[in-house]
């Protein structure tokens, strides 16, 4: 701890008083004429627009950079102009490269744009004027689309948000052109006859790393709102009603896996099995948004990305990838994550309130969870029995530099109860610091008779993203009843504290920029018994050509206390130190790469018999390669391995290898191809870990027309090294073998369209 506030009091005697700002002045004016007619894409082709057209829109040029050279102008030109007609805002990018044939550009799905670092144009719309939330639009020089919810606060950026808008996109020999149309009914705005809302136009060049803006976004500066221009000009413009709704029909055959009967497991099929559903949007009173969902269809949802899930201390994080809960999740989102929707497995019902109403943002979540009552035998008394779930929160801003708010959030199922309540802030000290916190409390009742248990959590940070320093120090802590079970907290009973800072340099040539940092962390049980620390110093380099090498070393101390791992009588410290290196590049359009390598020592959490957890030798590596050999075909490749070691055994071992193919025929036909194969080896006589082999593949043939207007046909089935047998004592049994076999599979077709007033 006492080293953690020596790096703070350095740091604090290195940069500028948190009190001391540099006035953003006044923002630059553009006023937008109306046209008689749509821009013509086709006028733009040539790099030049003819005179009519020019002289009908307004025109912005001398974009600025914000990286790599804060200020300084653009290197590669780019104009872009502006109007609107009655039905919608018009912008069209001329983007100037003298190497066009460099240009990153490829057919991809929707939302896919940053995934691959293609070439890209952007268009920033704060409709409502109060620098607080903005719409967020950009399109690869393609024509394809990404879009995102982006309040002021940056951590918040939300791309599952989704809107009707169009695009056309085409390289040139001189560069690339794009067309943006987006209609004012998808949008949100104050009524009126006039018009002022927030605006910028960017250009991302991935080869260089040059992020170019107009007007001006400095990277000394954390809030890009604050930054932006005043857009005028747009008079006597209606919104749409606001109202949406998605009907989807589907149907599969499958074949599953029922392990939940007394007589044993048992394969399950169905070779028709339709189903009906419906989502539903509404904007009320231009403010709040309202999503419902009647049985919802995650079919066509890709899977998770591998990561390696045996041998681990704490829960493995998997992101959320579903819809609905997706869509305006920042509204419920708080330093402490206590919403992890992923915990509502199996909703048949849900509804979601988010929006703003005056200086007020609410979010409010209701939803069932038909899971708990499935995964129990059909005579549990808990069997087709429901959790039903409720999350509601509300923030203010304060004095236009703060926000404060409170979350309230309740899970019940058959007598277990849990709440959850907390209140937290966010400050903008300045252009670069931040400051947040967090308290939360917790009742969690186990059972009907159980007695209620009451804990409490709290986080406190400070951050500072400049241009050259970045740095956060974070304490935090949960009680040993703190207990959350709709979100994400994997340790309870434990004091944390930890200290990041890092250090950039510019040197603005091809190594474009390159620093050290450090991680410092210690950890203590909640009556004050130490337990855990790491100190990570590392140092990175990025070049030119999205490339970057990285290398670091780590010496760490964890304590294991009773009930942490098997066979662990009393505390007992042990030393995981490590050191890794990693890499990256992405010289040309055609392909990818990635490496991650890490040796030193590791904890066996899984000891075998009565063998305490000891550290052994420990290897990993993950490597990803990603090829476009053609511009509609994407192949990306991982591959993860990790071993641990005991003397001169290992003691497991795990290898993950999976390939996904995307092959994009048109803006609105794609077929996704993914296989994964899962391998775990281990020593009886030191790991209990169980030797499995899993094999997985899924095909997906997609027509997206818009985020919710689409057709689906996929495949999905799963191979593991399992065998259903017959016992004579016991019944049937799965075992293990030798010899993959199929444990499941589903067909479908689902099929979804938008109705929109």
């Amino acid at each position: 701890m006492r080293i953690i506030l020596i790096v703070v009091s350095l740091l604090l005697a290195a940069t500028p008083s948190l009190a001391q700002t540099v006035p953003v002045g006044e923002r630059p004016v553009l006023t937008i004429p109306k046209l008689a007619a749509p821009p013509d894409f086709a006028d733009f082709l040539d790099m030049r627009p003819s005179e009519a057209t020019a002289a009908s829109m307004a025109r912005v040029d001398r974009f600025v950079q914000r990286w790599p050279d804060d200020g300084q102008p653009e290197r590669m030109k780019t104009i872009a102009y502006a109007g609107y007609t009655d039905e919608a805002l018009h912008v069209v990018y001329v983007a100037f490269d003298p190497a066009p044939s460099e240009l990153r550009a490829h057919m991809i799905r929707r939302e896919e744009v940053f995934a691959v670092n293609d070439d890209e144009v952007e268009l920033r719309l704060d409709t409502f004027g109060d620098g607080r939330q903005s719409y967020y639009f950009v399109s690869n020089p393609l024509g394809v689309q990404l879009d995102a919810a982006w309040p002021e606060f940056e951590g918040q950026y939300d791309q599952s948000f989704d809107l009707v808008w169009h695009s056309r996109g085409q390289r040139t020999d001189q560069g690339f052109v794009v067309w943006m149309a987006i209609p004012f009914k998808s949008l949100r705005f104050k009524p009126g006859e006039t018009h002022a809302w927030g605006v910028y136009f960017g250009r991302w060049v991935p080869r260089t790393g040059e992020w170019n803006f107009w007007p001006p976004i400095s990277n000394r500066q954390q809030s890009y709102l604050a930054q932006m221009a005043r857009l005028e000009g747009i008079r006597d413009v209606t919104r749409g009603s606001g109202l949406q709704l998605i009907p989807y029909a589907s149907s599969r055959a499958f074949k599953a896996l029922d392990t939940r009967g007394g007589g044993g497991p048992v394969f399950v099929r169905d070779d028709l099995d339709p189903s009906v559903g419906l989502d539903a949007k509404a904007v009320l009173h231009d403010a709040l948004v309202l999503d419902a969902t009647a049985n919802p269809d995650f079919s066509q949802v890709e899977s998770d990305a591998p990561q390696i899930t045996a041998n681990q201390r704490f829960e493995v994080f998997f992101p959320e990838k579903r819809p609905f809960f997706l869509e305006n999740a920042g509204f419920l989102q708080t330093p402490i994550n206590l919403l992890f929707t992923r915990r509502i497995a199996d909703p048949e019902v849900g509804a979601k309130l988010t929006g703003k109403v005056g200086a007020w943002a609410v979010g409010v979540l209701a939803a069932d969870d038909e899971a708990p009552g499935k995964r129990v035998d059909a005579a549990d008394p808990a069997s087709g029995a429901r959790a039903w779930i409720g999350v509601a929160r509300a923030s203010r801003s304060l004095f236009g530099r703060a926000t404060a708010g409170a979350i309230v959030t309740r899970r019940a199922f058959r007598g277990r109860d849990n709440q959850v309540a907390g209140i937290d802030a966010r400050i903008r000290m300045g252009r670069v610091w931040t400051a947040e916190g967090q308290y939360s409390v917790s009742r969690s009742q186990p059972s009907f008779d159980a007695e209620a248990r009451d804990g409490s959590a709290y986080l406190l940070a400070i951050s500072r993203n400049g241009r050259t320093v970045t740095a956060r120090t974070e304490l935090d802590g949960r009680s040993v009843d703190f207990v959350t079970d709709l979100g994400f907290v994997p340790r309870t009973d434990v004091r944390e504290a930890s200290q990041t800072v890092d250090y950039t340099f510019r040197p603005a040539r091809a190594l474009s920029d390159w620093g050290p940092a450090l991680l410092l962390e210690q950890a203590w049980a909640h009556d004050g018994t130490p337990l855990d620390w790491r100190a990570r110093p590392s140092v990175s380099f990025g070049f030119q050509r999205s490339t970057s090498l990285g290398a670091f070393v780590e010496a760490a101390q964890v304590t294991l206390r009773p009930g942490d791992a098997p066979n662990v009588a009393a505390d007992v410290a042990l030393r995981p130190d490590t050191w890794g290196i990693n890499a990256s590049t992405s010289p040309r359009p055609a392909w990818s790469a990635s490496a991650t390598v890490e040796r030193g020592r590791a904890i066996n959490l899984a000891p075998a018999g009565g063998l305490p957890p000891s550290a052994g030798d420990h290897a990993s590596a993950r490597v990803t390669l990603a090829l476009r050999p053609l511009t509609p075909l994407r192949i990306e490749n991982t591959w993860l391995r990790t071993t641990l070691g005991a003397g001169d055994r290992r003691a497991f071992g795990t290898g993950i290898v999976r390939s996904q193919w995307a092959w994009q025929f048109t803006r609105e036909w794609s077929l996704r191809f993914i296989a994964q194969y899962e391998s775990t080896r281990a020593d009886a006589a030191l790991s209990t870990i169980t030797p499995r082999r899993n094999l997985n593949a899924d095909l997906l043939l997609t027509r997206l027309v818009n985020p919710w207007t689409a057709l689906y046909v996929g495949f999905n089935g799963n191979a593991q090294d399992l065998a259903l047998v017959q016992t004579a004592s016991q019944g049937r049994l799965l075992r293990r073998t030798g010899v993959l076999a199929s444990d499941g599979w589903q067909v479908f077709v689902k099929w979804s369209h938008l109705l929109q007033w």
